[in-house]
């Protein structure tokens, strides 16, 4: 997920051209995933035996974080600059991404 973070942050600081809409798209989805590690911190945590009553919440706070990320890539495919083939790379790769973050938190929902 840090890489994700990483290759967002890049897109972040070269979107001089790109719209408002797309730069806080891009925004948005720094925001979730960031929220997504915090819980997810938090759910090795808890689901480890530090606070077990609180295991689920992560794991569903993880789930609606990576959710309103996906829904913020699918926001940015629309408003950011179809000519930036660049962009459009990065973004393909960072839904693969979130989608692998979502085969794993289900996983560790059916686990936990």
């Amino acid at each position: 997920m840090h890489q994700l973070v990483l290759q967002l942050l890049v897109l972040l600081v070269i979107a001089d051209g790109f719209t408002s809409a797309c730069n806080d798209d891009i925004n948005e989805v720094l925001y979730d995933l960031t929220s997504a590690s915090q819980h997810i911190t938090d759910a090795v945590y808890d689901c480890g035996g530090g606070t077990p009553s609180q295991c689920s919440a992560d794991i569903n706070a993880i789930l609606v974080d990576i959710t309103d990320a996906t829904t913020a890539i699918m926001d940015a495919v629309l408003d950011c600059p179809v000519s930036a083939a660049k962009c459009t790379a990065d973004i393909a790769k960072a839904s693969v991404a979130i989608a692998k973050a979502i085969q794993d938190t289900v996983a560790a929902t059916n686990d936990c």
